[in-house]
Order: C-alpha cells, then structure tokens, then sequence
C-alpha cells in the first residue's frame, strides 16, 4: 500500500498547522465538566475531517496475482486434412497437447472449415467442403485472452495472412509441404527499354526444400514463342527473372502468356501468367488545317509529342495536299485547325460528317476563322456565338487543372461563346465566354491564339501552359481509347480470389463507372476504387467475362474467366507452409511440424502462467461523506457552546 497527499504543498501544510494550533488552544481553554468534553470531541472530528478534506490524501492498494492463461486449439475439419492426416493421428497429438498442458490450463477444442464451432475430438470427422481462413483469422484478433494452437494444413485459396494479432499463435503444420503450392507466378510485364529494345520480366514465388532448373515458355495465346532456362536455388522466396525479345512483332501482343513447363505442384494454374503489354500502342492523329496560322506550327510539335505518327492535311491554294481517300477509322483523334474556314469547307465537313465518326476530335477556331463559319458550326454543336469580341483576357481554370499556374496568361478571344450545357470540364474567360468547350469526347477551342501563350512562356524557361495544353489534348485523346483491364490469369478455381487491374486509364468520374462480370450463373456490378483494381471471386465453376462500364457504356477490353471446380478439398494435398508461418509470425508464435511439436509442449508446458497486476486507488476527494460529516460535527459543537452560552 502507498499513501500521499494530493495536496502538499508549504502553503497548504501552514494552513493545516494553524487550524490545528488554534482547535488546540480553543480546546484547553474551555471548562472541563460533561458537556465540554461532548464539545471537544466534535472539535476534534470536525477540524481532523475538514484537514483530510484539504490535504486531500490518497491511499492505493496494489496485488499481483498468478493465473494461468487458457489454451484454445483450433482445428481444420476439411476434407484436404485426411489426405494428410489419419483421424486417429490427430486424436493422438490433442491427447499429447492436453496431457502435458491440462494441468497448467484450462483447454478448449474448436473445430473450424465451413464454420468455427467448439467441439470435442470425438467430433472430428474431416467433412467440412472448404476451410474458411478469412472467418479464423477474425476471429484470431478478437481473441485477445487466451493462447491459441492452431492445427491445419494451410490450403487454402486466397493471399497470404497480413493481420497482426493479439496473442502468441502456435502452428502446428499438417501434410508433406514438397506438395504444396510451391511454384507461382506473380507478374509479368513487357516493355521497351532505353535501348528501344523488348524486355519481359516477370517475377515467381518459389519455396522448395531444392535447387531446381524451371524452363519457362512464352506463348502468343497457343502459339509457342521461345523457351528460356532459369536455375533458382532453394527456399529462394522471390524470384525475379527477364527474357529479351528482338522481334517488334511482339510489341503490339496482348496476349502473350508465360507457362513453367516442368513443374507441377498442388496448384497448376498460377504455373503460368498473362503478360502485361506496357508498351502503348496508340492510333496516329490527323490535323486537318483549314487556313494555317501560329496555332498550326504549335499544334503539328506537341501532336508529335503524344504520337509517334501524324498525319497532315492542309490546302495549298484550293487544292489539298493529299486528295486521296481517308480512312478515317485508323486515326485515334482529329484536330481541325481553323476548318472548315470556308463554305465549301463547311459543306464537305457536313456531306462526310466527320463529327460523326466516334473518335474525339479537337476544333480550334483561330484568330484567321471566319465569323459566319463559326456561326454555322455553331448550329450543329451544342454552343452559341453571342457576340463578336476583340480582347485580351485571363482563363478561370476549374478544378482538374487548378495545379496550372496559367491564371494570368491573356490570350485574345474574337468571340464570346456560351453553351446550355454545365459540363464540370468546361474552361472559362474571366468575362464569363468559353474559351474550352467539352462536349462528351470533344473539346472546342475558342482561345483563339492560344500557340502565343506557349511561346511567351518559352522566353522565361517556363513550361506550365504548355504542359496544360498536352494534359488537355491527351485527356481527348485517350477517350479514343478503351481503359485496358488486365487479370494474371484467365483460369481459376473457384471461390479463388484473382485481381482486376485498370490500365491507361482515362478521366471519368469513379461513380459512374462499374466492373461488370457476368456468365453462366452470374450477372453483377462490382464497384471500383480509387486503386484502379479490385479483388474478386466466382463461387461456381463456367465460362464468364469482364468487362468495365461507364453509365452503362462499355469503355474497356472484355476478358474471358473460366473457372474450374475441381480444385475442391477433398482433392487437395500437402501443405501451405508459407501461410501457416506467416500466422505463426504475425503474431510471434512458433511454427511447428509434426515430427517437432512433442518436445516444444514438454518443453514448455508451464510457461502459460500470466502474471495480473491489481491496483485499488481510494482518493478522499471522491468521498464527499467525509466533508459532510465535518460540517455536522460543527453544526453540533456550536448549538452546545450556545447552550452553554460559551462562544
């Protein structure tokens, strides 16, 4: 026990010594006969009450105490386990866990695989058709009182644990871990290098007790590449591995697909892995210059900057330079640089409905674009000419490109346009005109010189409007473009979890947009996230695809999923020592096998003792009895001194 007064202090000890000089002297100093000696104890009591109230002392009370902890042992009652284990085998090493343990604490059994439930070992029957890690380990972390034994063979079919728990986790690992799943690829990515030339490289889980040779295969769907020797040593964890391709063939392949050719393990499918081309393969653009101005230089130097081929198409004259048929589908975007400019310009343009051709086009109307062109242009579009304008003014950037420190680049606008449609993409003059009109996958340009701004900035080593203006174009560009999905693989058990991941992905709004996988016994949405990727899992086997959609439009690639059945638990063997030692690790517990888990519970069977401080705090400032019984002591000490009349 300890004591202190919570209120010490040299003040507050001269104020306690006074009160108990002057109740002295006030003491001594009266009559003694009966009554006085009744007035002196209710001095004594009052005045001792009201300094303890004071000083306000403190007392606690500490004990320790010596428990013994529980043991809950877990077991896995799916069928896999009796591919590994004979029940009476197991029997054996609970009754050789509750031998040495049950004197040194209390056990509970639980069985686990379509449920967690408690149970004897009596009720072990290896039934349970699938063996739910997910539910286990949430229940590991809410268990913060006991010691756990987990006994499992660790198949299973999702990623390794990542939870930290609260409690030590003994693991006991059940069947021959040379059966497992010791061989998986991870990913594989195809790229150009400085050198311009191909690369894949790839990386592959490997956890095997030996040196090995994998020969890897690279196919063009079914169609067999090349092969390549790769020697890992064992227990190597992760491996990382590349294969140099000269042939530019492969450059635009979406559908290549490494394969391990002589290996097998208990899971074959993540033996191979579809390769990521993360080589851009974009369509050319086409500008089209009606009347050239400063704008059509500017514009032919950052086209080239997003594409490796543009093509441009300008009149010399009244003839154009290139009069032969276009095949417009090849092109991936068309800028029209002041045109149509004229009214057979803007005859041709409505006779080929070049605006109708689903690829995002960019119209720039220059300071050269004749006013009842753009008149007419305007009865087509989804925009109005106000006004004939002539001057200079700032842009209003909206929030997508606020980063742009551009707000006080004037620009000149001949123009004053307005639009019906609100669209959150649109870009402002400061008198309240347009300067960028979007229009679903087009863009209009009413800053008529907007080339001058970019080469202003040039003479003082600035590059901020310039990057706005590739950002802008790029943005029109990509809309062209289908977001690419991608999956490791296109075969998977089912309940197997396989990872979606979005690639050169172009703005939308996320709320807008869904996964959608459907097949022979589903048809769902599944929302994304702001990764770009989503984990998912199919529960029956068939055929099915993937495929992403934006307000219901497909705006991606559709993937093909099979999912296969067999890979049930009655059909699977050996061991997932990777998983079970990471549960062990997680939560610094040991990982035991079956030849080594006799002597560590001999060895430690008493070690479950924890040790339980109690502290009882009693702090008189909590006791309001005390000040109470005070005042009544000197409510009766003062009714007897005036009955006495002494004061």
């Amino acid at each position: 026990m300890s004591f202190y007064f919570l209120n010490y202090s040299f003040f507050s000890v001269s104020i306690a010594i006074g009160l108990l000089l002057i109740s002295a002297y006030m003491f001594l100093s009266l009559k003694k006969n009966k009554l006085t000696n009744i007035i002196k104890f209710f001095r004594v009591v009052s005045v001792t009450l009201l300094i303890i109230s004071f000083l306000n002392p403190v007392f606690n009370f500490k004990k320790i105490e010596k428990s013994k902890t529980g043991m809950d042992i877990y077991v896995d009652n799916s069928k896999s386990m009796l591919n590994n284990i004979s029940k009476d085998s197991l029997v054996t090493i609970l009754n050789n866990i509750k031998f040495y343990y049950s004197n040194h604490a209390p056990l509970r059994l639980f069985l686990f695989g379509d449920s967690i439930r408690k149970a004897n070992s009596y009720d072990i029957d290896f039934t349970d058709i699938r063996t739910d890690f997910k539910s286990l380990e949430r229940e590991f972390v809410a268990n913060s009182d006991n010691l756990i034994f987990l006994i499992s063979d660790g198949l299973k079919n999702s990623d390794y644990t990542k939870n930290k728990f609260p409690n030590s986790i003994n693991v006991l690992g059940i069947g021959d871990k040379d059966l497992a799943d010791v061989v998986a690829f991870k990913n594989a990515n195809l790229f150009e290098t400085s050198n311009s030339n191909l690369q894949l490289n790839f990386n592959l889980k490997y956890n095997y007790n030996r040196d090995t040779t994998l020969t890897v295969n690279l196919y063009d769907e079914d169609r067999f590449i090349t092969s390549n020797l790769f020697y890992i040593s064992k227990n190597t964890g992760l491996f990382s591995g590349n294969i140099e391709l000269n042939d530019f063939y492969y450059k635009s392949k979406s559908n290549l697909r490494l394969v391990i050719d002589n290996f097998r393990d208990n899971n074959v499918l993540n033996n191979s892995i579809n390769v990521l081309n993360s080589i851009k393969d974009k369509k050319p653009i086409l500008l089209i210059s009606g009347v050239p101005s400063l704008n059509t230089r500017y514009l032919n130097r950052i086209l080239f900057e997003m594409s490796d081929s543009v093509t441009h198409n300008y009149k010399i004259g009244n003839t154009w330079k290139n009069n032969d048929s276009v095949d417009y589908s090849k092109f991936g975007m068309i800028v029209f640089d002041n045109y149509p400019s004229s009214t057979n310009d803007f005859n041709d343009f409505k006779k080929q409905s070049l605006y109708n051709l689903d690829i995002p086009f960019i119209m720039i109307c220059g300071p050269n674009q004749d006013y009842q062109i753009l008149n007419k242009i305007s009865n087509i579009f989804s925009f109005n000419v106000k006004k004939r304008v002539v001057q200079s003014q700032s842009l209003q950037l909206n929030s997508i490109y606020k980063d742009y420190d551009i707000k006080n680049y004037a620009s000149m606008s001949y123009a004053e346009i307005t639009t019906p449609e609100d669209d959150y993409r649109n870009i402002y003059f400061e008198n309240g005109g347009l300067a960028f009109l979007f229009s679903n996958k087009d863009i209009f340009i009413f800053q008529s010189d907007f080339s001058s701004s970019a080469y202003k900035e040039k003479e003082f080593s600035n590059n901020n409007y310039n990057r706005f203006i590739i950002d802008l174009f790029n943005n029109a560009y990509n809309q062209g473009l289908k977001t690419k999905i991608h999956v490791n693989r296109n075969e998977v058990y089912s309940n197997e979890d396989f990872l979606i991941n979005f690639y050169d992905s172009r703005d939308f709004e996320m709320s807008n947009v869904y996964l959608r996988v459907f097949g022979d016994s589903l048809n769902k949405l599944y929302k994304i996230n702001d990764k770009f990727q989503i984990k998912n899992s199919i529960r029956d086997s068939g055929n099915y695809k993937v495929q992403l959609l934006e307000d219901g439009n497909l705006i991606s690639n559709t993937i093909p999923i099979r999912v296969k059945s067999y890979r049930i638990e009655s059909n699977l063997v050996g061991q997932n020592i990777s998983y079970l030692n990471a549960i062990a690790t997680n939560s610094n517990g040991k990982y035991l096998n079956e030849s080594n888990y006799f002597d560590d519970i001999v060895k430690n069977k008493g070690t479950n003792i924890k040790v339980i401080e109690y502290n009882k705090i009693f702090d008189s400032k909590d006791y309001l009895l005390i000040l109470l019984l005070a005042i009544a002591s000197l409510i009766i000490e003062w009714y007897l001194r005036k009955k006495i009349g002494s004061l």
